[in-house]
């Protein structure tokens, strides 16, 4: 389902996403993605900012075991700075290299940064590769 401007450009769009999930996705007035609501296969919530070149820029988002996360992320689309929360409550930030390993971290390191340095440049909401 997709709602559009009167000019008819698409602002947002519902629908499922390449998964097969629930995506909801916002488009500025240049038809670009700037924010994407979905859940993932196995349920859990994801929000992606994108910037005005459709780059995700922060992510946030639950873990496997539903502790939250925010993922912030340079122009280039690397991983450059987490907050969360562990598994057992205990808050954690880090701040990230270009090749993904941990500058600083406090208290401690989260497990795996989810296995990446790079993330996926877009989402592209629901539908098509197009979106």
């Amino acid at each position: 389902m997709a709602m559009v401007d009167k000019n008819g450009k698409v602002r947002a769009k519902f629908g499922l996403g390449t998964e097969g999930s629930p995506t909801l996705a916002l488009r500025n007035k240049a038809g670009e993605l700037g924010f994407v609501y979905s859940l993932a296969q196995q349920g859990s919530p994801t929000i992606s900012l994108q910037d005005e070149d459709g780059k995700v820029r922060a992510r946030l988002g639950l873990a496997a075991e539903g502790s939250p996360i925010l993922r912030l992320l340079n122009r280039e689309g690397e991983l450059r700075a987490i907050m969360g929360l562990t598994s057992d409550g205990t808050p954690v930030l880090q701040f990230l290299d270009e090749q993904g390993e941990p500058l600083w971290s406090a208290p401690g390191t989260l497990a795996s940064p989810t296995s990446t340095a790079k993330e996926p440049e877009s989402d592209r909401g629901p539908g098509s590769p197009s979106g």
